[in-house]
C-alpha cells in the first residue's frame, strides 16, 4: 500500500513539473587555460536541450522590422546596406574588408576560436536564443565562438539600437547589436555573426546583375545606396537566392512594391531563409579554409 502511495505522489510531482516552463542553466564551462572553450547551454528537460527558439518571419521582414529609420547609431556609427555598421571614415560604397585583412586567425588545431562577451542585459530565454545560434556553427564549419576571457579582439553581443555588424575583424571591442525587441531570432544571430565573418549581404555581391534586377523606381527616397554593388570576393560559389545574408523582393521599398526582382525566373523565392544554407556554409568553409567541411 505504501508503495502505490509514493508512486502515485511520485507522478503527480512529476506532471506539476512538467507543467512548468522550461528553466534554464546558462552558466559557461570555461577554463581560461584551455584552448577549446564552450558554451553550456543546457535545460531542465534534456530532450529539449537541442531545440532552437526561431521564429517563422524570414530575415528581410525581422530586418527591416528591427532597422526601420535606423542610419546612425547614438554613439555616431553609421548603418549601411541596412545593417552593416561602418565608421563615419569608412561610409563609402567601398567594401571595409577589401582594404584591410578582415579575418579571424585560425588556431594550430584547424579551428577558428573567436571570444564573445553577451551583455547581461538579455534575458535567460534571449541568452539561449543567441548561444543556440552561436552553436549552430560548430556543426558545420571550423568556426567556434566561445566565451570571452581576457582575449584583445572580440564580439560583445548588445540591446542598441536595432541589429546590426561590422564586418569582419576589426580589433579590439566589436559590437553586435541585438536588440532585444526584433532582433533575438536564430536566423538574424546567424545573419549578424555571419557578417562579423566578414561577409555581404547576397544582394550586394559584384556579380548578382545577372541574377536579379534592381527597380530603383520603387526604392525609398535616399535609400537607394543600400543596393550599390560591392567589390565581393565571391570564393567561386554560384550566386545563392536561398542565403540568409539575401534580402527580400520587397525590401525599403517605398510603394510597397518589389525593389529586388530574380531573373530569369521572377518567381524565384528570396529573402525567405530562417537559417543559414547550404551554399553560406560552403562559403565560411571556403573563406576561413576548414578542411575538415570542404
Amino acid at each position: 500500500m505504501k508503495s502505490l502511495l509514493v508512486i502515485v505522489f511520485a507522478s503527480a510531482v512529476l506532471c506539476v513539473l512538467q507543467s512548468y516552463p522550461v528553466e534554464v542553466d546558462l552558466t559557461l564551462k570555461f577554463d581560461p587555460d584551455a584552448e577549446d572553450q564552450v558554451w553550456k547551454v543546457k535545460t531542465k528537460h534534456p530532450e529539449n536541450e537541442t531545440k532552437l527558439t526561431t521564429d517563422s518571419m524570414d530575415i528581410s521582414t525581422l530586418l527591416e522590422k528591427a532597422n526601420a529609420n535606423l542610419g546612425k547609431t547614438p554613439d555616431g556609427t553609421v548603418i549601411r546596406f541596412g545593417d552593416i555598421a561602418v565608421d563615419p571614415l569608412e561610409s563609402t560604397n567601398a567594401d571595409p574588408c577589401t582594404a584591410r585583412s578582415c579575418k579571424w586567425p585560425k588556431s594550430s588545431d584547424g579551428n577558428v576560436y573567436i571570444p564573445v562577451k553577451v551583455s547581461s542585459a538579455f534575458s535567460a530565454r534571449e541568452r539561449t536564443v543567441i548561444e543556440a545560434g552561436l552553436i549552430s556553427f560548430d556543426k558545420s564549419t571550423c568556426i567556434r565562438f566561445r566565451p570571452h576571457s581576457r582575449e584583445r579582439d572580440y564580439l560583445f553581443v548588445q540591446s542598441l539600437a536595432g541589429c546590426y555588424s561590422f564586418l569582419g575583424r576589426r580589433g579590439g571591442q566589436q559590437t553586435v547589436s541585438l536588440n532585444r525587441r526584433g532582433c533575438v531570432y536564430h536566423q538574424v544571430v546567424q545573419h549578424e555573426f555571419i557578417h562579423a565573418l566578414g561577409f555581404n549581404h547576397e544582394q550586394t555581391r559584384s556579380d548578382r546583375d545577372g541574377y536579379v534586377n534592381i527597380l530603383y523606381e520603387n526604392i525609398q527616397r535616399g535609400m537607394e545606396y543600400n543596393f550599390n554593388r560591392v567589390n565581393t570576393n565571391n570564393l567561386g560559389t554560384p550566386y545563392d537566392y536561398g542565403s540568409v545574408m539575401h534580402y527580400g523582393r520587397n525590401a525599403f521599398s517605398s510603394n510597397g512594391r518589389p525593389t529586388i526582382v530574380p531573373k530569369p525566373d521572377p518567381n524565384v523565392s528570396i529573402g525567405r531563409a530562417t537559417q543559414f544554407s547550404q551554399m553560406d556554409i560552403e562559403r565560411i568553409n571556403r573563406l576561413y579554409n576548414c578542411k575538415k567541411y570542404l
